[in-house]
């Protein structure tokens, strides 16, 4: 005769050995969904609130409901509940598998080839440049503040010695500059390192300390009448800072190209033209040979993609045992990793972390921005809420990966905000210099479109920023205050 309750036991612990790793497995994902979401990253409530909240009434419905039979003495309810507890164990398998499976991989994903142009002058142009940007990082030891100060170049005639010789200790690096004037790619990336998380950025620093060189010079030549001459090698240095920030991929690099290399010459310009030996001649070569940036320059198309490719390859990277390493905002790399966080690591990424799935989320979010940035670049509004709609909309799946990749992307917003601000000074110091030499222009103002209503007083040329207020935060200004 078949005996039921012979079986019975072997059930419950066939339903114990299945559940409670499940139970398990699901309470560490919505705990590590409910930190992600609800703790870390937004201050006021959205969809990733309202999720962990609701997953994790989920979670504490379905511990009431495998646990509380076992304490009830009310038979009937008791074994109503019971009968719940396979439901509710396949429920959570499929659960788990549904977070586990990975999407498919992104078609047509970009690449190198997309931002990297096909030419022998990529990699004849980082020869070049690694000398002035790389290895004799602190060769060009010149005090770079002094040589681009109002005192300094307003009496140059008494520092020309000083001059003379900064320029001649600068000579090979002239010819460098000279010959990187005539390519028409200038990329400080190695081809053969690629766009890789461990690619090692340039240093700007040697760069700029001969550029301050290059306007000293430029501003001595100036004061003995050879006007020209003082604008022919500085003219070749920008030149090379502006193909810079139209090759470059690199996002960082870009920045460097223009909110160093070309605001600072921007500002030396502006202010040798103020000075009492800068005569007419000196204010129109200014304006003919030191244009305004163009959209091209400014353009971040090229950076965005870069930036995908960076997190691509760091991701790429990742190894399931070390998963959480990643996430140094969170202090998981304080201590040494020992076999619990390599535990935790590794359920965390094959739980919650989905490649394919990840590289589909960013390229969504790389294209919106992109998309953005072909429209209105000063629209930084729009490119905020692109931003926060992203950290406020998590997919259910790759957890893990959304919450990495909020925490690596860049504050895109403060870099657009310097590369608008060179922007705009390029085009104040040309409507300035106008005024007084050549058919004047109407350059219109980035931010409204309309012509810059252009304040100018104590030295400085200002306008309202993107929120139309004068003496606001916001407001772009060329010129420095003299003591």
């Amino acid at each position: 005769m078949y005996n039921k309750s012979a079986k019975r036991p072997k059930l419950i612990m066939m339903y114990w050995l299945l559940s409670l790793p499940l139970l398990l497995i699901s309470a560490s994902i919505v705990l590590v969904y409910d930190f992600f979401c609800i703790i870390t990253f937004e201050n006021d409530f959205g969809r990733a609130q309202y999720s962990g909240i609701m997953l994790s009434i989920c979670l504490l419905l379905t511990v009431i409901t495998i646990f509380l039979p076992w304490l009830l003495r009310n038979q009937k309810i008791k074994q109503r509940m019971l009968a719940l507890r396979w439901p509710i164990t396949i429920l959570m398998c499929c659960f788990v598998v549904f977070l586990m499976i990975d999407g498919p991989p992104v078609k047509n994903d970009y690449s190198e080839k997309d931002i990297i142009p096909d030419s022998t002058q990529v990699r004849e142009s980082y020869d070049l440049l690694k000398p002035l940007i790389g290895d004799r990082e602190t060769k060009i030891d010149v005090d770079r503040a002094k040589f681009v100060s109002y005192d300094f170049l307003a009496n140059i005639h008494d520092h020309e010695a000083e001059v003379i010789n900064a320029w001649d200790s600068i000579a090979e690096e002239r010819k460098i500059i000279e010959t990187l004037s005539g390519f028409d790619v200038v990329i400080g990336l190695n081809p053969q390192d690629g766009i890789r998380f461990d690619t090692p950025f340039i240093q700007f620093t040697s760069f700029l300390n001969i550029q301050s060189i290059y306007l000293a010079y430029a501003a001595l030549n100036i004061r003995k009448g050879q006007t020209r001459k003082g604008f022919f090698y500085l003219n070749h240095l920008y030149s090379v800072a502006r193909k810079g920030a139209v090759s470059t991929p690199i996002l960082i690099h870009k920045i460097l190209w223009i909110s160093g290399v070309i605001n600072k010459t921007i500002e030396g310009l502006y202010l040798i033209q103020s000075l009492d030996y800068a005569d007419s001649q000196t204010r129109a070569l200014i304006a003919e040979h030191f244009t305004p940036l163009t959209k091209d320059e400014i353009s971040l198309e090229k950076a965005f993609i870069g930036e995908y490719l960076f997190g691509e390859s760091y991701t790429q990277s990742i190894e399931p045992g070390s998963f959480l390493e990643s996430f140094s905002t969170f202090g998981f790399d304080d201590e040494e990793v020992g076999w619990m966080k390599r535990a935790l690591s590794t359920s965390v990424y094959y739980f919650a972390f989905q490649e394919n799935r990840m590289s589909a989320d960013k390229r969504y979010f790389v294209d919106s921005l992109i998309a953005w940035a072909k429209f209105s670049v000063s629209d930084i509004n729009t490119m905020d809420n692109i931003l926060k709609n992203y950290r406020r909309n998590p997919t259910l799946r790759n957890l893990a990966g959304w919450a990495f990749w909020v925490q690596q992307a860049p504050d895109f917003t403060k870099y657009v905000d310097r590369l608008l601000n060179v922007k705009v000074k390029s085009d104040l110091l040309t409507i300035h210099l106008r005024k007084s030499s050549g058919p004047p222009v109407d350059l219109k103002d980035y931010y409204t479109g309309k012509s810059y209503e252009v304040r100018e007083a104590n030295g400085l040329l200002s306008i309202a920023g993107a929120d139309g207020l004068f003496d606001s935060d916001d407001d772009v200004i060329l010129g420095k205050r003299r003591k």
